[in-house]
């Protein structure tokens, strides 16, 4: 179960007594290292033309790393 391979989702049902009996179903999975990245923006791709200073002001863009596609399914 799960959409990852190297990371399987494991569920089961909880019964969690101080509530009355009432039975949660919990799932449980792991993860593996990293699936965000950082980027500069595309309009600063040309260091040869970007000014250096700039380059510590501005916001990098996140992306998902594409071998971390299935993991973040899974989660």
């Amino acid at each position: 179960m799960g959409k990852s391979k190297y990371n399987p989702l494991y569920e089961f049902e909880f019964p969690i007594k101080q509530r009355g009996g009432i039975e949660y179903t919990l799932r449980i999975t792991s993860v593996l290292g990293h699936f965000m990245g950082l980027k500069f923006p595309d309009s600063y791709k040309n260091w040869q033309t970007t000014n250096i200073d700039e380059l510590y002001k501005i916001d990098l863009e996140k992306i998902l790393i594409e071998s971390s596609r299935e993991v973040v399914k899974n989660l």
